[in-house]
């Protein structure tokens, strides 16, 4: 069986802290794992589908900790290089009562050295999509030459090539993403973005922001909703799905990766278009009603009843 999504990127261990207390206060951390690829990964892993991740990590205890939690979630690692001369990332999560922060600790960090001989065409070949992010090439210039040749080398293969931009002001300037992710989009198939990304990217594309982007080369580009409809862009029409009702968040963290995993489940399984929206908004409704990165992402079942709107009595 063909993998089918193949990530790359960076995953970090991550500390995350109690709810409503600063960092400083806190008499405990919660261990664990956090990026936004690896989520991806971890999603549709869940939802059946043969997924796999690659990066570079530490020879140290965080990065056996990554490894060790992505391949109890099913997800493959063969390709993963580990490096003495680097140390894995880290990430602490802040619920500080006025609001969530993170801290980031990824100057310099295993994933940051990755250059373009990390890029491994057999495995690239057996996969059938092939999902990065915006914040990859943020993190170093050897990185950024990286993602664009992992791109060019999956497009060269025949794989769909799924872009989420994932701005990260903490990394780069909203104009410095803007022309990275403009140079390869004549390279990618479907690319996401948040209402909020896109109006700090193209401030000044208004409305004709989709087909803007569209004409450029995607096949698709979603919108992801942020308080709006969830839109998707392509050459026959425009496509939309409301978000979810009803839905209490409790930790929005990986909400965005969690809609990319059900957007790409419904392209794997041939749903059209609107059906994608549907799950994508389900998966990202799912996630944020749990705490963590991953954690809340639902099986198959849990999906397809969220969708349906059945419930399980749980007895």
């Amino acid at each position: 069986m063909p993998i089918a999504v193949l990530t790359a990127g960076e995953s970090m261990a991550r500390l995350l802290g109690p709810a409503a207390t600063r960092l400083r206060h806190a008499a405990a951390l919660e261990l664990g794992v956090g990026g936004a690829e690896s989520n991806v990964a971890i999603g549709l892993s869940r939802l059946g589908h043969r997924a796999a991740w690659f990066s570079r990590l530490g020879d140290d205890e965080a990065g056996k900790l990554v490894l060790n939690r992505l391949r109890g979630e099913g997800v493959e690692t063969g390709g993963v290089k580990i490096v003495g001369h680097a140390p894995t990332g880290l990430f602490l999560r802040e619920r500080a009562p006025e609001g969530a922060r993170g801290h980031y600790y990824r100057a310099g960090s295993a994933a940051s050295t990755m250059t373009p001989e990390d890029i491994d065409t057999a495995l690239l070949g057996q996969a059938r999509i092939l999902h990065v992010t915006g914040i990859t090439p943020a993190l170093s210039d050897s990185c950024a030459s990286f993602t664009r040749e992992l791109i060019r080398a999956a497009r060269g293969l025949d794989l769909l090539v799924s872009l989420d931009v994932n701005f990260r002001s903490r990394f780069c300037s909203a104009e410095w993403l803007r022309d990275w992710i403009e140079g390869v989009l004549p390279e990618t198939d479907v690319v996401f973005a948040s209402a909020e990304e896109a109006a700090a990217l193209w401030p000044d594309a208004g409305e004709d922001l989709l087909d803007r982007l569209g004409q450029a080369g995607p096949r698709e580009v979603v919108l992801k909703g942020d308080g709006g409809d969830t839109l998707a862009w392509s050459a026959d029409s425009v496509e939309r799905a409301p978000l979810v009702e009803g839905v209490t968040p409790i930790d929005t963290v990986g909400a965005g990766d969690a809609f990319a995993a059900g957007y790409l489940d419904g392209w794997l399984r041939g749903l059209p278009v609107r059906q994608r929206l549907v799950q994508g908004n389900a998966m990202g409704a799912l996630c944020v009603m749990g705490v963590g990165d991953y954690e809340a992402l639902p099986d198959r079942r849990t999906l397809d009843a969220f969708v349906a709107g059945t419930k399980d009595l749980g007895r």
